[in-house]
């Protein structure tokens, strides 16, 4: 998508109550409205399609978040085994 391109379609999807509960509820778990979440789904199915990719980038934003949490250890003085 271009940077110049408007959001201004929409997609309609059926679901179960069940569905969209659990949904929403892991979507603001995550920082997210279902909304963002579901564009981040379709943005993931065109660009990439393979779940080992998505994966992978989980456990790359893993990675990062807890170097920079040892990072912050470390700079408040607390010593970490290597």
């Amino acid at each position: 998508m271009s940077e110049e391109e408007k959001l201004d379609q929409r997609l309609a999807v059926r679901v179960t109550k069940t569905e969209k509960d659990i949904f929403e509820a892991k979507a603001k778990q995550e920082g997210k409205t279902a909304s963002q979440a579901l564009l981040l789904l379709v943005r993931q199915y065109i660009s990439k399609g393979d779940v080992g990719d998505e994966r992978l980038r989980k456990v790359e934003e893993e990675l990062a978040a807890i170097k920079k949490h040892l990072g912050e250890l470390q700079a408040s003085g607390m010593k970490i085994a290597s």
